[in-house]
């Protein structure tokens, strides 16, 4: 019975749309002619389907039909006050009440209109006439308190809700009563403070008139939830549950505010004690799933999300987050049947096409994501939430200038989102228009963004240096299969533990094979998936770190915001982006002199500290797979087959130029590319157009669909020489290659990201074959197809000469990297920590 429950079953702030029209209220006059109730009809269509102007004009002939019904004064009224013909509105609903004196819209919808006109006088006169009409209005009375409240009239909504208490009720109640009105509106945006703070007064009235009404501290409780001080939020639980051992919905809420603060396992306590008490309460089943999977425990999450639908199974919200958990683990058939559901059951719902979306756009199916989100952003134009996603949809089909524009609509409405202002950083750091200058400033004004919002620490109480170890935090949400795990497992597999001590934390609750091995390297392991930035840093500040490392940047994912907070006296990143952060909490870049020469050093907001050799270190997982290096197909087949493994975000109209220009010297030459949806009919033939524009022939190209590791790693026996993408390059596909004994072609940049392929193959041994103009790149191409002896030769010796280069070598990396993080927290710090 908290006001929360209240708010959330439905009641709201009132507004034009809260009442239904056209209407035919009862007593609002006589039923009117045939052709009256002709031209109703008729304006009634237009206005179903948003035409105001001619609803406006067919509603006019059905006042000049029957001037003497109240009900077509009022719809008149009602679409002049939409199209804001403010005055002959007024004039209609005047004369719809003159008809009608007791028609409850006519008062109520001129209540709304005198408060667009900030007329209070008469929005208080009319709100008070519509609940003399009907005193039960939960619209009529939230608009009447509205308006009191912008008045600053508190006083007078205090003594109406005196008013109508029965005079034998728990005076408790009543402020009780009060309280909850008053914290119902803080949530609804106006005058947020000053009503919370009018709230808390009448709790604590409440309190001290009877301090075994438990229904306070439950309130109580969930305000100052809902206000952040979750502390006390708490406190209010506990004496609900001290005056009544038994009552499950304090249990219920503990449970929530103990999850929203990370205090899992107080929060799995208290929510099965909830259960236990009152075991048919379906929601209650719903948040023990959530508590089970922020645990990890993803088995007993999914059941418990199952008990809840069973209990419920009309409420769409278990099936919503069951799909995202079956999404998170991989099953996603199961995800959309679920989710489906669903559907079926609210299909007006914004909400359920959104996780709708979501799911398509986990699984990478992003033209089923766009179309998805389109109907949810039809049922609800303004859901920041969806604009996003479907940002991320757009970018993931290839169109990133659509994304683009979706991130910039958004940051236009809201400056501060930080979502967007990433989203923005992250397109540009691959679009080929994008001044280094231009990347630098999205980059900046995302980072100003989290300044603005954090709170800082600023001392970071640690142990004597002296006789301990480096203690380095890592950050990322792709401690998984994932380039930056296969990257990264070697590496933390040879440093040393008696001069680095590293603690994980991962912004993904999934897990793999890979993510245990990895954690068997760590001294500690930390979740962060689903804190806020706040808690999170507050869990990596209580570590007492000397260097905490982010190895995601703007890749998704990503926890960029708690680095605002500085956690950790010295901060950086490094390994999973390609670009500045923009972040200025953040120091330290770290890079290699290929991929950053020194005259680039301008184009980061940190500083940028070079490892010797590489930045990037490969684990060759083929390894396990026992896979050998294949012949050369174009021995077998007597012709070359170029090959690519990037995604159609990758693909541009410059690329496909090159191709083509390649083909117009190979003709016998095939092009074998592979990546999400490849085989799907739409894309497929989308890639097809796109080739045979450029002069490359559909039965010259073979498209295949990404499949698992294994059989991607094997995939590379199609394919003589790999063409890489530009000026987004591949990273561990070009290692993959090389370790399979198939050489890329890359064509070098003059940004980070666009030099990784020439920083790889330099370290590899592979000069040759980076390119430094356009036509240099079909150069390679050609002649290197056109010695096959030699790529027979090459081929077969690949494999060794990239296995000894300081690419694959982690023993040395290891070492380069433990002297890099001591002389950067010597370089921040001036000294040895202490």
């Amino acid at each position: 019975m908290g006001f929360l429950s209240k708010l959330f079953s439905g009641s709201k702030s009132a507004g034009k749309g809260d009442v239904v029209v056209p209407i035919g209220t009862a007593g609002s006059g006589p039923p009117g002619t045939s052709k009256y109730l002709q031209l109703k009809q008729e304006a009634n269509g237009f206005l179903d389907q948003g035409k105001l102007e001619e609803a406006a004009q067919v509603y006019r002939a059905a006042v000049a039909e029957n001037p003497a019904l109240s009900e077509a004064h009022l719809n008149l009224a009602y679409v002049l006050g939409e199209l804001k013909n403010n005055a002959e509105a007024k004039l209609h609903f005047a004369q719809a009440l003159a008809f009608d004196n007791d028609n409850f819209d006519a008062h109520y919808l001129s209540a709304l209109l005198a408060i667009d006109e900030d007329d209070t006088e008469q929005a208080i006169l009319f709100s008070i006439n519509a609940l003399r009409v009907k005193p039960s209005s939960s619209e009529a009375t939230a608009t009447l308190y509205k308006v009191l409240a912008l008045r600053g009239e508190f006083g007078k909504i205090e003594e109406r809700i005196e008013s109508l208490s029965n005079v034998n009720e728990n005076p408790a109640k009543v402020q009780v009563d009060i309280a909850c009105t008053f914290a119902t509106m803080a949530c609804q945006g106006a005058l947020r403070e000053t009503l919370n703070q009018m709230a808390l007064k009448h709790f604590e009235a409440a309190i001290e008139l009877d301090d075994s009404y438990i229904h306070t501290f439950t309130n109580q409780g969930l305000l100052l939830m809902v206000m952040g001080q979750h502390d006390a939020a708490i406190d209010n639980f506990r004496r609900a549950i001290f005056v009544n051992p038994s009552f499950a919905e304090a249990y219920y809420y503990l449970a929530i505010v103990c999850q929203t603060t990370h205090r899992m396992e107080a929060a799995l306590e208290n929510i099965i004690k909830a259960i236990s008490i009152n075991p048919d309460h379906a929601d209650s089943y719903t948040i023990l799933a959530d508590i089970n999977w922020r645990l990890g425990k993803f088995e007993e999450s999914v059941f418990a999300y199952k008990i809840s639908i069973e209990k419920s199974p009309a409420s769409v919200d278990a099936y919503m987050r069951l799909s995202g958990l079956l999404a998170e683990l991989g099953l996603h058939d199961e995800a959309l049947d679920t989710v489906h559901k669903a559907v079926k059951i609210r299909g007006d719902s914004p909400e359920v096409y959104y996780a709708l979306g979501n799911i398509y756009l986990a699984n990478s199916q992003y033209r089923d994501a766009i179309k998805v989100y389109q109907r949810a952003l039809q049922l609800r134009p303004a859901y920041p939430e969806v604009n996003a996603n479907l940002g991320a949809a757009f970018l993931g089909a290839g169109d990133t200038q659509k994304a683009r524009e979706i991130y910039f609509a958004i940051t236009k409405l809201d400056s501060r989102n930080k979502g967007a202002l990433g989203n923005i950083v992250y397109c540009s750091s691959f679009d080929p228009a994008c001044t280094s200058d231009s990347y630098l400033n999205h980059a900046r004004a995302y980072g100003a963004v989290l300044t603005e919002l954090a709170k800082p620490y600023t001392s970071w109480p640690r142990a004597e240096i002296a006789g301990r170890c480096l203690k380095v935090g890592l950050v990322s949400g792709d401690f998984i299969f994932h380039p930056v795990g296969f990257f990264i497992e070697s590496v933390l597999a040879f440093l040393d533990p008696d001069k680095i001590e590293i603690h994980a934390f991962s912004n993904r609750t999934k897990g793999d094979q890979l993510q245990t091995s990895l954690k068997s390297r760590v001294c500690s392991w930390n979740l962060i998936a689903g804190l806020s930035d706040e808690l999170a840093a507050k869990l990596i500040y209580e570590k007492q770190l000397d260097l905490l490392i982010d190895l995601t940047g703007h890749t998704n994912h990503n926890r960029l915001p708690l680095f605002a907070w500085r956690p950790a006296p010295v901060q950086a990143t490094w390994l999973g982006y390609w670009a500045s952060t923009g972040v200025a909490e953040i120091d330290y870049i770290i890079a290699d002199r290929q991929a950053v020469p020194p005259e680039h050093q301008s184009q980061f907001t940190e500083k940028v500290w070079y490892l010797p050799d590489t930045r990037l270190c490969f684990t060759p997982l083929s390894a396990v797979y026992d896979l050998l290096v294949s012949p050369l197909p174009a021995t077998r087949l007597g012709y070359v087959t170029f090959g690519c493994y990037q995604p159609i975000r990758k693909l541009t109209e410059q690329i496909f130029a090159l191709w083509g220009r390649i083909y117009q010297q190979l003709p016998q030459a095939r092009f074998r590319l592979q990546g999400a949806d490849f085989n799907k009919p739409e894309i497929s033939a989308e890639l097809l157009t796109r080739l045979a524009r450029v002069g490359i022939p559909a039965h010259r190209v073979m498209l295949r669909d990404s499949t698992m590791r294994f059989e991607y790693l094997h995939s590379h026996a199609e394919v003589d020489i790999l063409l890489d993408s530009f000026p987004y390059p591949g990273g561990t596909t070009t290692c993959d290659a090389l370790w399979m004994g198939v050489p890329t072609v890359t064509l070098a940049g003059n940004t980070m990201l666009s030099r990784q392929g020439l920083s790889l193959l330099r370290c590899a041994g592979l000069p040759d074959w980076v390119a430094e103009t356009e036509d240099e790149y079909v150069a390679i191409a050609v002649n290197k197809a056109s010695d096959l002896p030699r790529l027979r030769q090459f081929r077969a010796s690949l494999r060794q000469q990239v296995f000894d280069s300081p690419l694959f070598d982690a023993p040395r990396f290891a070492r380069n990297m433990e002297a890099a993080l001591l002389a950067m927290v010597l370089d921040k710090l001036g000294s040895l920590p202490s």
